[in-house]
C-alpha cells in the first residue's frame, strides 16, 4: 500500500483532523520492498485436498462465520475473554513495537509511544481495527470523538474499544 492510498484510507476513517495524521504517519511509515525469492528456490505452490477428502474444509467468510454465531450469553463471555481481549492485546503491541508479554492491564498507553496525541491515537484505532478484534462479526472500532489521556491503560483501551463497535456485535450486552 503506497502513502498516497494509506492517506486516502485514513481521510475516509478520520475526517477531521487528518493533516495531523498524515504528519505523523509520514514520519513513521518505511516503505520495504518487497523480498524477492533467492535464485534458485521457487516458492512452494499450497497444496490443497481434494474435495472428497476428510482434510478439505471450505474457506468461510468472517460473514459467512457471523451468520452461523448467535452466541449465548455464557458463550459471549467466553468469546469476548478468549478471542477478543487476546487481539485487543495483539493490536497494543503491534501499535507500539512490543513483544505482548512485556504489557499489562495497568501499562498507560502515553507510555508506549514517544508522543501520545490524536495521531498516535488514531493509529492505534487503525492497527485495532487491523487486527480485525471483533471476528467473526462483521464489526470494526469507531474512533472516539475525542482525545484519551495519555495515562488511559490497556485493560481501559480494551473497554472503549468494545464500547465504540460499530455495528454493535450479538455481544453487545456482554459484561
Amino acid at each position: 500500500m503506497t502513502l498516497t492510498e494509506l492517506k486516502s484510507k485514513v481521510s475516509e476513517l478520520f475526517p477531521r483532523g487528518t493533516r495531523k495524521v498524515f504528519r505523523d504517519l509520514s514520519r513513521r511509515c518505511v516503505m520495504v520492498p518487497p523480498k524477492s525469492p533467492k535464485k534458485g528456490k521457487q516458492p512452494i505452490p499450497e497444496v490443497q485436498p481434494d474435495a472428497s477428502s476428510p482434510f478439505s474444509t471450505p474457506r468461510v467468510t468472517t460473514d459467512q462465520m457471523a451468520a452461523g454465531f448467535s452466541p449465548d450469553p455464557g458463550q459471549c463471555v467466553l468469546w469476548k475473554q478468549q478471542q477478543f481481549r487476546p487481539r485487543v492485546w495483539l493490536a497494543v503491541a503491534h501499535w507500539c513495537g512490543q513483544p505482548p508479554n512485556v504489557l499489562r492491564s495497568n501499562t498507560q498507553l502515553g507510555s508506549l509511544v514517544p508522543q501520545w496525541g490524536i495521531g498516535a491515537q488514531n493509529e492505534l484505532v487503525m492497527a485495532t481495527n487491523q487486527q480485525q478484534v471483533f471476528t467473526p462479526f462483521a464489526s470494526a472500532m469507531a474512533p472516539p470523538n475525542v482525545l484519551l489521556a495519555a495515562d488511559t491503560t490497556i485493560a481501559q483501551w480494551e473497554a472503549i474499544v468494545w464500547t465504540f463497535q460499530n455495528p454493535r456485535t450479538a455481544c453487545w450486552g456482554t459484561p
